[in-house]
């Protein structure tokens, strides 16, 4: 039908064998457009279904694998065009692609386990060293009242409910374990003798979220009524636990050596140091999420008392960490470097599964040649190839030999689809048909298929939003082509702006090329460039109808010599006239040729300036709706002549034609003749349009002063009549002949069941006569019998009566005569 109309399709059923379905699909796909129906739509059996099943298993690993690829910095999926891709897909297969993603499924899965493992293990060695820090810095002998030791918050007693308050002005908060004791002796976790009581004090530490620090005690103070003692240390993970534990060996060697002066002195060296372990550090300026601190919990009792139980279910229920408190100084210090040993150790693997996390990743995003994609995103393309044959093969019913689907395809690509099928089955040694129907089953209305290019496709696609035509109607994206642009244009009107749209045009026609090399996923960029010829021609009019208006950034042009002078000045008021050119052969005095082209520099800027532009662009913006308008009601009448539907073109396209011209298009008129005629043509004076038209459908007497030409009021009553009569002839009579016809359809079906009823009854009376009939005759028959076998009877008995009576005679040869 060429680019005016929908492509022709024929109907037909192609029959695959079932072992190469597959490849059939895989070769018709890449070369020609086929629309399959559903042979399953009512059994939904789905032969195919486990091969979907499999694709969706392999596209959910690949998101997978995408997903941790895009977390890797310097790491990018190289993109091209799907259709390099579709030239050199040969060389994978299902059963190989399946098996590989599978294999590095499995081998990624491993790896995140143990990467998540190490992590814990190591974030856990993190915390437990802090855990020893605190404890280095409470167990030292250097641990005493006034030194600073407990820098952080202790909170016992009634000390708990103004600890926050306590936090900001004494930071040396000292536990009352140390009341009567010599600052000697002990650490907080030893036993206590004093006055013939014997307590053991029992230590439970921990790593918990700094936001549940508060809550966390409040719990355990009332939990225990205050009789335990809890300690916070925040958690600086800048810190450096090398400079951490020399500061506690400096605190140690000041003891040892009874420099208690020294220990005071040096005071402002371990303020820093408790800051570090407050994690108070004034350079470290930055918000850190989940902030955590050390706490330790001291209590009266052992491990195996119901108090030390009861302290590890709060501790459970808050998701808190406990680690072992070490016993001793020296114990501290064997663990942390056991500690150091288990991070350093842990940070190794870390970084060797790194290495062979991004050895494994370069062979997914290596580039495939040619087809400049990487392996992962081949690997999504063909996923997304295999699920269509495979829903289309779906469509399919058959037996284990062949398939067969009823099919839409275009008339022109219908050698095109045999000469496929051929050459594929003489390479394979096997046969498919493509079986055409000559004639189509009724009620069936075939696919609308329109092809377009690169130039098309966009308008093409605008007009789809709108709604799709049907099979044969004019495809009236060919004509937006020009129209969308130009009307575009028309409410541009700026030479700067219309300019400026052509030329970034321009750059995306150039760019088209190399960008389209490259897949790009943002819905926006693409559409640009789909658009792009588009948006050339929606500048160009753009520029066209800035030249029209003599406007180029709100600002006029005087490309051309104006045709207007200035007359006279009165009140600092310029008038301007029609310039006069005095001819230098005749001497004769003229007029202006009026301006070249669109508007007259002279009229931007002035007075009346809105008055007249706005003027014109009003009535030039009817003249062209009044155009567009009737070119598509002209459409419908083409539709109708097409589809030869005479009702259509009789009392919908030729009412609505005759109204659009009586009504719109006499207002056109109207403007065009007061454009063209001077003034006082005709010997008639120029009359407002409006009140004209308000006139003639009040049906106003028309007279000299209202007058527009002559025989205005003939052709005006004319127009209304005709316009009149269309609303009947278009509103009643096509629904008045379509009733006509339904009910005599509904007659015929009348008729004919009354007829069809009729000879039931017919056939129902004769063979009911048959019937009676047949018993009539069963009924003599039987009467014939029962005489028969009484004559029957009869005669035996007399001839043997006459055998006996000549056997007595001696005539019995002669009765045996008569017997035979």
């Amino acid at each position: 039908m060429g680019i005016f109309r929908s492509e022709i399709m024929k109907h037909g059923t192609l029959v695959l064998p079932s072992d190469r379905a597959r490849e059939y699909l895989d070769c018709l796909g890449k070369e020609v457009d086929i629309q399959f129906i559903d042979m399953n739509e009512k059994t939904m059996k789905r032969q195919y279904k486990k091969y979907i099943q499999r694709i969706d298993d392999m596209e959910r690993i690949l998101r997978f694998l995408e997903e941790n690829i895009n977390k890797l910095p310097n790491v990018k999926i190289k993109k091209s065009k799907i259709d390099n891709f579709l030239e050199h897909d040969n060389i994978y297969e299902l059963d190989q692609v399946e098996e590989s993603l599978n294999r590095l499924h499995v081998q990624f899965v491993r790896f995140c386990n143990n990467n998540k493992d190490l992590i814990d293990e190591k974030n856990n060695a993190i915390e437990e060293k802090h855990v020893i820090l605190t404890a280095l810095n409470q167990l030292s002998p250097g641990f005493i009242r006034g030194v600073g030791g407990l820098r952080g918050s202790v909170i016992g007693g009634d000390q708990q409910q103004q600890h926050h308050h306590n936090n900001n002005n004494n930071n040396n908060i000292v536990s009352p374990f140390d009341e009567g004791i010599e600052e000697n002796n002990i650490s907080l976790s030893t036993h206590i003798m004093k006055d013939g009581i014997n307590m053991m004090f029992t230590n439970i530490s921990g790593v918990i979220k700094t936001k549940d620090q508060e809550s966390f005690s409040r719990t355990i103070f009332r939990a225990f009524r205050g009789n335990t003692y809890t300690y916070f240390q925040n958690i600086d993970e800048d810190a450096d636990d090398n400079d951490l534990l020399k500061n506690v060996e400096e605190l140690e060697s000041l003891k040892s050596a009874g420099d208690t002066n020294n220990m005071y002195k040096n005071n402002k060296q371990h303020d820093t140091f408790s800051d570090k372990l407050d994690g108070k550090d004034k350079n470290d300026k930055k918000k850190k999420k989940d902030l955590k601190s050390v706490f330790v919990v001291y209590c009266q009792g052992s491990a195996q008392s119901n108090i030390y139980d009861k302290i590890m279910k709060i501790c459970k229920a808050y998701d808190v960490k406990t680690y072992d408190w070490p016993r001793t100084y020296e114990h501290a210090k064997k663990r942390l470097k056991e500690l150091r040993e288990i991070i350093n150790d842990k940070e190794k693997a870390l970084k060797a599964y790194e290495e062979y996390f991004i050895n494994e990743i370069f062979v997914l995003i290596n580039v495939v040649e040619p087809n400049k994609n990487s392996l992962i995103e081949e690997w999504k393309l063909f996923c997304k190839k295999e699920r269509h044959i495979y829903n289309n093969l779906n469509y399919f019913e058959g037996s284990d030999i062949t398939l067969r689907c009823d099919c839409w395809y275009s008339a022109n690509d219908e050698e095109k689809i045999r000469h496929i099928l051929i050459n594929k089955s003489s390479n394979d040694l096997v046969s498919a048909l493509l079986l055409s129907d000559k004639i189509l089953r009724p009620n069936v209305s075939p696919p609308t298929y329109i092809k377009t290019n690169e130039f098309t496709k966009s308008y093409q696609s605008m007009v789809d939003t709108y709604g799709v035509p049907r099979y044969g109607e004019i495809n009236p994206a060919i004509s937006t082509i020009i129209t969308f642009p130009f009307l575009f244009g028309i409410m541009y009107g700026d030479v700067g702006h219309g300019l400026c749209i052509f030329l970034f045009a321009l750059f995306l026609i150039i760019m088209n090329n190399k960008v389209k090399n490259k897949k790009n996923n943002n819905e926006m960029v693409t559409m640009l460039f789909d658009g792009r010829y588009m948006l050339l021609l929606m500048g160009f009019f753009a520029v066209y109808a800035g030249f029209l208006y003599n406007d180029f950034f709100s600002m006029p042009l005087n490309l051309f010599s104006s045709m207007f002078m200035l007359d006279k000045q009165v009140d600092n008021m310029e008038y301007y006239k029609r310039r006069e050119i005095t001819d230098s052969a005749t001497g004769e005095v003229q007029y202006a040729y009026p301006y070249i082209f669109g508007f007259d520099c002279k009229w931007l800027g002035a007075e009346n300036e809105l008055t007249y532009i706005n003027s014109f662009k009003m009535k030039f913006s009817i003249i062209i709706g009044f155009i567009h308008m009737t070119f598509g009601v002209l459409m419908k009448g083409f539709n109708a002549l097409h589809f030869k539907r005479k009702m259509d073109f009789f009392f919908e396209f030729l009412p609505q034609l005759v109204m659009m011209l009586s009504m719109i298009g006499y207002l056109v008129f109207l403007i065009i003749y007061k454009w063209v005629t001077p003034v006082g043509y005709g010997g008639f004076q120029k009359q407002g349009i409006i009140n004209t038209i308000i006139n003639m459908y009040l049906m106003k007497e028309i007279n000299s002063t209202n007058q527009f030409y002559p025989y205005q009021s003939i052709i005006q009553i004319l127009l209304l009549s005709l316009f009149v009569l269309c609303i009947p002839f278009m509103f009643i009579c096509k629904p008045a002949i379509r009733t006509y016809h339904i009910m005599k359809e509904k007659q015929k079906i009348n008729d004919h069941n009354v007829h069809k009823k009729n000879r039931r009854g017919k056939k129902a009376m004769a063979k009911r006569n048959n019937n009676n009939n047949n018993n009539n005759n069963q009924n003599d028959n039987k009467n014939m019998l029962l005489t028969n076998q009484n004559f029957n009877e009869a005669g035996s008995k007399e001839m043997i009566n006459a055998f006996h009576h000549n056997a007595k005679t001696g005539g019995i040869l002669l009765s045996t005569n008569k017997i035979r």
